[in-house]
């Protein structure tokens, strides 16, 4: 290492990792944040609905069967790319945004106004 001395801040975005490994091999401490309710109650965020995938289903069966992970426990793009990125399951991504969200914006908030 160039600089061993030198402090490192990590940032992350996703603490809970899919390898269920965290950060405490690499950093002595967590700060957290506020959780995503407190955001949407400040107006930071907009309230969402969450969709997913019916356990047990085609589309689930073709992500449990993708085998290759990074260095980071998350799927490669490649393998994702190869398995997924095909038109049976970009159609039924496609009606699936029709049936949920046809006609919906991404972002019904007002714009917040800050007061300085």
């Amino acid at each position: 290492m160039r600089y061993p001395k030198a402090r490192k801040l990590g940032m992350t975005a996703t603490p809970c990792r899919l390898n269920r490994k965290g950060f405490t091999d690499l950093f002595d401490t967590l700060i957290t944040s506020d959780s995503i309710a407190d955001f949407i109650r400040q107006g930071w965020l907009s309230a969402f609905d969450y969709v997913s995938i019916r356990p047990g289903s085609y589309d689930q069966r073709l992500i449990d069967g993708l085998s290759k992970r990074g260095a980071d426990g998350d799927y490669q793009v490649k393998e994702m790319d190869a398995v997924l990125n095909r038109r049976p399951s970009i159609e039924r991504l496609y009606e699936s945004v029709l049936l949920y969200a046809d006609g919906k914006k991404g972002d019904k908030h007002q714009p917040r106004t800050e007061h300085c």
